[in-house]
C-alpha cells in the first residue's frame, strides 16, 4: 500500500480519519473483542465505517449536487486501510 499524503494513501483518508473517525475508534474497538480472525474484524471494521460516513452523507447533506461531490469524496477513501490502524492502534493498547 503506497502512502502518499501524511503517511496515508491518500488526502480523502488522511482527511476523514483526522476529522470523522478518529475521535470515535472506541466506537469500533467493539468488534474487535468479539471476533477471533484479525482478517475478519478488520473487513468487518472496514464495512461499518463506509457504511457509517455514507449514512452521515445521506443525513446531513440534502443537495443532490453536494451529495454527488460527498459520494464521489467518499469513494477515494481507503476505508480498509483506516480499519487496519484502528486495529494496530487497539493491538498496541493492549499491549501497555
Amino acid at each position: 500500500m503506497e502512502k502518499n499524503f501524511n503517511g496515508w494513501t491518500n488526502y480523502e483518508t488522511w482527511k476523514v480519519n483526522l476529522e470523522f473517525f478518529s475521535k470515535n475508534y472506541e466506537m469500533y474497538i467493539e468488534v474487535l473483542d468479539f471476533e477471533e480472525d484479525s482478517q475478519s474484524k478488520e473487513h468487518k471494521i472496514c464495512d461499518r465505517l463506509e457504511m457509517d460516513f455514507v449514512n452521515f452523507i445521506d443525513e446531513k447533506v440534502d443537495d443532490p449536487v453536494l451529495s454527488s461531490i460527498c459520494y464521489h469524496f467518499a469513494s477515494k477513501i481507503n476505508y480498509y486501510e483506516i480499519a487496519l490502524h484502528i486495529v494496530e492502534e487497539h493491538s498496541e493498547d493492549k499491549v501497555q
